[in-house]
């Protein structure tokens, strides 16, 4: 972390990877006396907690801050599930005492946390967090996150507190798009986003107000009782692939200055996954690393170093790849930087939700032609649907957001290119460094498979709408492509690599494989036969985009204005929404004045 300039260890939990659910945290560090009988033996509990204690004392040494977040406040755990019958006054005396005993016997702790949704308790429970802080005689910061909780009384906590974060997804629990959405699909999905965590909560009482960043066109976000820090819940989307992708990550953090924001937590690729690359390899002999967090040095590096600075080059990233590699590296940072960019774009356009139990965009073949035809984009605003290109084909009706035959055409170009890291011969850098590039050159041919597959799909599906319309032959080239898809998938199947995996999030197994997968593609490349034969056709090329004018936003103390340059544009609209993240875009026609609107 601190060679990565990572500051901060928020440490959440805890996590049952069997399971998918988080136990109770404090019952394997803190021993009640009231309720003795939580959780694991008091001498289990003293081992991790001295564990926990020198973790604190490493991150110190090398100036990280360590955070602790509870996602529970339940007597339950695996090793004891009924120690006491659950009520609500007692969980209440059971927390507020461990809480307590956590700050006082863990002083180095930076900032102690709680989850509210999900931890079977309403947000004024959580009040004896406060009340055990005051109790143990040192401020210790206080943390919590939006998740399933009411702003309004949210904001109760924080105004107790003298230093109060609130943690909020940054597009639910997938990255899905270099960029926070806003609008479109993201309104329907509530605490998955920030909702009306970025309005002003209008607490002059509190113990402290936070200033609000400085807004884009100018004026300030309003000031208020926390800090916000987002948290990229990248896990959703990467969750077995080493990932390079720095512009990826340089326009997240670019998009984050909003509110009280004051910084980010990311989450590592094995998040919810062991901890060592033995899950996932097939040959132990393919190991370099002892810890998977070793293997994604890159990916570590581009979100600490760049959230210190957003405008810092490609080009020392590329460094550092080069400087791993030698001279093979500059051909393997453009190869590996196009399989990041592959796996973004696909759950970008094709989307089956925010939450990592809802999608797995490396893993799961997303359903039959009809998911595709109806398949909506995780960002809507960008991405067009096959459907709603079809609807738009049949009216003569366009817009500027990018097509399922653009997103196809892209996704191919860009296997293409992480196709060539294959080329590179490992005798090429250093002997150290082998198994690395190895596991690199596998990873990017992994994701060019996928690239094409998902291309290969969307106009399959494409195909498939047009045949409903009665276009010639389009059923049969939406048989071709579904067999395209099927070539792309038995090779991604094939690859030896990878033995089965523990996936239990989306997958709800502990031996996944695509090879699990490719049966269900199989079958509906041979329902789509027996519609019509398969017939070549063939992909739309990527389009220069044309050159469009910059919008400009200036912002007033009571109101604002945006402009745009008038060249070959004839009429323009203004997309306006209310701040919440739950509301829509409004449509509003712009006035032509001189060269401009």
């Amino acid at each position: 972390m601190a060679w990565a300039r990572l500051n901060w260890l928020d440490l959440h939990g805890t996590w049952d990877i069997s399971v998918t659910d988080a136990p109770n945290l404090y019952a394997y560090f803190i021993q009640s006396e009231r309720f003795p009988k939580v959780g694991v033996s008091p001498e289990i509990k003293a081992a991790n907690l001295r564990q926990l204690k020198k973790i604190i004392r490493l991150a110190h040494s090398r100036g990280i801050r360590v955070s602790l977040m509870a996602y529970e406040a339940s007597f339950h755990t695996p090793h004891t599930p009924s120690p006491y019958p659950d009520n609500e006054d007692d969980l209440y005396a059971y927390t507020r005492e461990v809480v307590e005993k956590m700050i006082r016997q863990a002083p180095g702790l930076d900032a102690i946390g709680f989850r509210i949704g999900e931890s079977g308790h309403g947000e004024s429970f959580f009040k004896c967090y406060s009340e055990a802080v005051k109790a143990s005689g040192r401020d210790i910061p206080l943390v919590t996150r939006s998740w399933l909780a009411h702003k309004s009384q949210v904001v109760q906590l924080a105004k107790a507190s003298h230093d109060f974060t609130v943690e909020i997804k940054y597009n639910g629990e997938q990255w899905g798009a270099p960029y926070l959405l806003m609008g479109g699909r993201m309104v329907g999905w509530y605490s998955y986003s920030f909702e009306n965590y970025l309005s002003d909560s209008r607490t002059p009482d509190a113990a402290r107000l936070w200033p609000g960043n400085q807004a884009a066109g100018g004026g300030e976000w309003p000031e208020e009782p926390y800090k916000i820090v987002w948290q990229v819940r990248a896990n959703g989307t990467h969750r077995i692939f080493p990932i390079y992708n720095p512009e990826g990550v340089r326009r997240s953090i670019k998009s984050m200055l909003l509110g009280t924001a004051s910084g980010f937590v990311v989450e590592p690729v094995e998040t919810y996954y062991p901890k060592s690359p033995g899950y996932y390899l097939a040959n132990p002999d393919d190991a370099f690393c002892d810890w998977i967090h070793q293997r994604d040095w890159m990916y570590m590096s581009l979100w600490g170093r760049l959230g210190y600075n957003p405008d810092a080059p490609e080009d020392v990233f590329d460094a550092m790849v080069v400087d791993k590699f030698g001279q093979a590296g500059t051909r393997l940072a453009e190869a590996w930087k196009a399989a990041g960019r592959i796996i973004l774009t696909a759950f970008s356009a094709f989307s089956l939700g925010p939450d990592h139990r809802n999608h797995a965009i490396e893993l799961e073949w997303g359903g039959n032609t009809e998911n595709y035809l109806i398949g909506k984009p995780f960002d809507s605003h960008v991405f067009k649907s096959v459907s709603e290109a079809l609807a738009d084909e049949a009216t003569g009706s366009q817009d500027g957001r990018i097509s399922p035959l653009e997103t196809a055409a892209l996704l191919k170009a860009r296997a293409a290119v992480a196709e060539r890291a294959s080329e590179i011969p490992l005798y090429s850098v250093p002997e150290g460094e082998r198994k690395r590039l190895k596991e690199i050159i596998t990873a990017c041919g992994q994701a060019a498979h996928l690239g094409n597959y998902y291309a290969a799909r969307f106009l399959s599906a494409y195909r498939a709408g047009q045949a409903q319309a009665g276009v010639k032959d389009a059923a049969a080239k939406s048989t071709f492509y579904m067999q395209e898809a099927v070539k792309e998938w038995s090779a991604l199947a094939a690859c030896s690599f990878y033995k089965p995996f523990t996936e239990r999030l989306r997958m709800h197994t502990n031996t996944f494989h695509w090879a699990q997968e490719l049966p269900r593609i199989k079958a509906e490349a041979e329902r789509l036969a027996r519609i019509a034969a398969p017939l070549p056709d063939s992909c739309v090329s990527v389009l220069a985009p044309p050159h469009l004018p910059r919008i400009a936003l200036k912002i007033g103390p009571d109101t604002f204005k945006i402009s745009i340059q008038a060249e070959g544009i004839d009429r323009a609209w203004a997309l306006v929404k209310p701040l919440p993240s739950s509301a829509f875009f409004h449509k509003a026609s712009m006035m032509r004045i001189g060269n401009g609107h």
